[in-house]
């Protein structure tokens, strides 16, 4: 083929070279594709939490306004729906809230020392085959 050289000293890549190259680029692209389902399962899960950690510290920093006296202990919602709208891509998420009277160690308490403890709940649907989960947020009322 070129003059002055034999077969063994030919520059270039046989079939078999190329074949083997093709396979082990397949396999890594095949490799990084099949992350993207798990990338895509993990943000929807994260978005989820956040909007579930939101929705928790809204109904934390409504009950907080409210005077001390006007909160009684005990479930003030148990299982509500976020939203009343069907539609609403809320309305999946369900509301706990108690509140709890405390001691200034943060025990439970029957008698009213000054404190209270509001906790919120929120129930979420799972997302992409994964379990239905729970966030929960509690903050510390004080008597002024």
């Amino acid at each position: 083929m070129f003059p002055g050289k034999t077969i063994n000293q030919q520059l270039g890549l046989t079939l078999v070279e190329t074949l083997l190259a093709l396979a082990i680029v397949t396999l890594a692209v095949t490799f990084l594709v099949s992350l993207f389902p798990h990338g895509l399962k993990t943000a929807a899960l994260s978005q989820e939490e956040t909007l579930a950690a939101f929705l928790a510290q809204a109904k934390i920093e409504q009950l907080t306004a409210t005077n001390y006296d006007e909160i009684a202990p005990g479930a003030l919602e148990s299982a509500v729906h976020v939203s009343s709208n069907p539609a609403s891509p809320l309305y999946d998420f369900l509301r706990s809230s108690t509140i709890t009277l405390v001691d200034s160690n943060l025990n439970s308490s029957v008698t009213d020392m000054g404190l209270k403890t509001i906790s919120v709940s929120i129930s979420r649907p799972g997302v992409l085959g994964n379990p239905s989960q729970t966030t929960t947020i509690t903050a510390l009322k004080a008597k002024r």
